[in-house]
């Protein structure tokens, strides 16, 4: 990002009185990339209405001039080279979607997310991360982001809305066997969005690593059926990784690679794909269950 300012300010200059921040999201948020992962980011800025033109040769008016260099950002990113890309950049998380401004101004964001953000919008923020840009304003944007959660949890349970979308998803994005373990019933996603929760409801820290905040789960709360989120987690994610490694699209067992069952054999300590395949879906039972009664907006769940 530096290099690309320092480039874009030779043409437009600077805001003399803006401010800005990018924000890691997601597993870039968390620090659990994959081997397939992009990046997701949310680009924050601030100004003075006062003094709100760039002074170089190009003048831009700042939402314009953050806009822009935001898509210089991207370009960046994604110009081919001999050895590939670098990542992907995913702004979609951004507010409104695909449809809203691709640089926001703080002041939009707050307001967007004190009065008409869905849960999930507010879900992604509970994985946010400040990773480039003015470190007094991204310090701001973080404790914005802590108190939009704070509001929004005193006046929501969320374990309803979160079951709903989890139940949406095994309709239009249903795993296909034990091995697509992010989207199958009882998978990633199921423990991702556990995780997610603890965060909404206090348990645990803004911008806490998924395992970080599975063992706060774990020792605030009842958990039913011998469900051991942080472990499966872990488990879940070193198969995913030689996965995702070894493979590219839905993993399907006629097509692994005789060195990439021998690591899964490896990494699970099981004798074959079998037995791997029988204890995958043993824990996606479990943590499925387990997702469910702690979810359930009925139960009594603090120790």
């Amino acid at each position: 990002f530096d290099w690309v300012w320092s480039s874009f300010k030779t043409q437009h200059g600077v805001v003399q009185s803006a401010s800005h921040s990018i924000i890691a999201l997601g597993n870039f948020g968390t620090c659990e990339l994959t081997a397939s992962s992009d990046l997701d980011i949310l680009f924050l800025y601030e100004y003075d209405d006062s003094a709100d033109m760039s002074d170089g040769e190009r003048s831009l008016q700042a939402s314009d001039y953050f806009g822009r260099l935001t898509k210089r950002l991207i370009s960046a990113f994604s110009a081919p080279t001999a050895e590939g890309i670098i990542y992907e950049l995913d702004l979609r998380l951004r507010p409104h979607g695909a449809a809203g401004p691709i640089a926001t101004s703080l002041m939009a964001f707050e307001k967007y997310h004190q009065e008409s953000s869905w849960t999930w919008e507010l879900m992604t923020l509970t994985r946010a991360r400040a990773v480039a840009g003015d470190q007094p304003f991204s310090e701001r944007v973080m404790e914005s982001i802590e108190s939009l959660i704070e509001l929004r949890s005193k006046k929501a349970d969320f374990r309803a809305d979160i079951l709903e979308m989890r139940r949406l998803m095994d309709e239009e994005r249903a795993g296909s066997s034990v091995w697509d373990i992010k989207l199958v019933e009882g998978g990633l996603i199921d423990l991702e969005f556990l995780a997610q929760w603890v965060v909404l409801s206090g348990l645990g820290a803004l911008g806490s690593r998924t395992v970080d905040a599975l063992s706060a789960l774990q020792k605030a709360v009842v958990l039913k059926n011998q469900f051991e989120p942080e472990k499966t987690y872990r488990e879940y994610s070193a198969i995913l990784q030689l996965i995702r490694l070894c493979l590219a699209g839905v993993a399907k067992p006629e097509d692994f690679p005789k060195g990439l069952e021998q690591l899964i054999s490896r990494q699970t300590d099981l004798p074959n794909m079998k037995t791997v395949e029988v204890h995958l879906a043993k824990l996606q039972s479990e943590v499925r269950q387990g997702f469910l009664s702690t979810l359930d907006p009925k139960a009594s769940l603090l120790t």
